[in-house]
């Protein structure tokens, strides 16, 4: 099966440059760029913000959306949105389910290095790499039936609890480490 059976891809919308905002203003929205997608599947808050229009609701994303780079050295580049009213920009796209399949289990899939790896060896352009939805939408994967998709999903979750958890742990004692040297 592939992901266009079960998601619908949405591309991004030609920002310029010159009218996005460095500070938030009233009616104005975060706009997501390939650099705002972190390796670890995350967003990081380095916005730029544009004025929201009608026009513009097409390209709202929304808490739980996938986004994935298309173009550069990062093609493939996947991160999930954490907040709604998010703007998207030109060469990040979006994918939402429409079919008997679970959000979250497209998010791991996505999330995954086959998926990464596909991206790269996929993407075509010479010196920066591109991919095209067409090509994201062929990205095959597997469907287990939806009770198998929750097991699926709450054991990856619970694996990132885990990690989340010493990732805390090691800030602690990196923290403890820094205090006793500067005590010395």
């Amino acid at each position: 099966m592939e992901l266009g059976d079960v998601a619908n891809f949405i591309g991004g919308y030609a920002f310029k440059s010159n009218k996005l905002l460095s500070q938030q203003l009233e009616n104005s929205l975060p706009v997501i760029k390939i650099g705002s997608l972190n390796k670890d599947g995350t967003i990081n808050t380095n916005f730029e913000y544009y004025k929201f229009s009608n026009e513009l609701k097409r390209y709202l994303i929304k808490k739980g959306d996938v986004l994935i780079a298309m173009t550069g050295a990062t093609v493939g580049k996947v991160a999930v949105s954490n907040s709604d009213n998010l703007l998207l920009n030109q060469r990040v796209g979006l994918v939402r389910i429409k079919g008997n399949i679970i959000q979250e289990f497209i998010k791991w899939l996505l999330l995954s290095d086959l998926f990464y790896e596909y991206a790269q060896q996929t993407a075509g352009g010479g010196a920066q790499g591109n991919i095209s939805p067409t090509q994201i939408l062929k990205y095959k994967i597997p469907l287990p039936p939806l009770e198998t998709q929750k097991q699926l999903v709450a054991e990856m979750e619970e694996q990132e609890k885990i990690i989340e958890g010493n990732k805390k742990l090691v800030g602690i004692m990196e923290q403890k480490i820094t205090e006793v040297l500067s005590e010395i």
